[in-house]
């Protein structure tokens, strides 16, 4: 058997390189996925404007996936709320709130707080085996592409 003479070399791209690829490559894909939990998840109130509030978003150069919902009380509904009054904004001294069915006016209401509801923790703690999946599966093609 012939010996061997000189080196062997392997050279890898910069790791860090190859991971930023794989995770731009499968970051749509992610965002997608707990977003559609998400939907699964999101309270829905009379008028479907938390629901309808949601904005999926890449940033940092395709790094960073952002699943957010910007309605006014979205924080509210997933974090909840203690007991607080509610007043009038305005100097019109009443308010009007339904209740049991009747409208009915007060200067000031007492609300008991809620419990809060935190769909996108909980979407995106749910889509945690499907992301771990896709990066082995998807995650396999990538880095056949990226690494020699």
């Amino acid at each position: 058997m012939p010996k061997f003479q000189g080196q062997a070399r392997i050279v890898f791209p910069p790791l860090g390189k190859a991971a930023d690829d794989l995770v731009r490559a499968l970051m749509p894909h992610m965002v997608k996925l707990v977003g559609a939990r998400a939907d699964e998840l999101v309270p829905v109130g009379r008028t479907r404007k938390l629901k309808q509030s949601k904005k999926e978003t890449i940033q940092q150069g395709g790094l960073q996936g952002v699943v957010k919902y910007t309605a006014r009380h979205a924080h509210l509904a997933h974090e909840g709320t203690r007991p607080h009054t509610i007043a009038p904004r305005k100097d019109s001294g009443k308010l009007r709130m339904m209740a049991g069915g009747h409208l009915i006016f007060r200067k000031e209401f007492e609300h008991p707080g809620a419990k809060g509801q935190p769909w996108l923790t909980d979407a995106l703690e749910q889509s945690k085996p499907a992301i771990m999946a896709m990066l082995e599966s998807k995650g396999q093609g990538i880095l056949d592409e990226v690494l020699p």
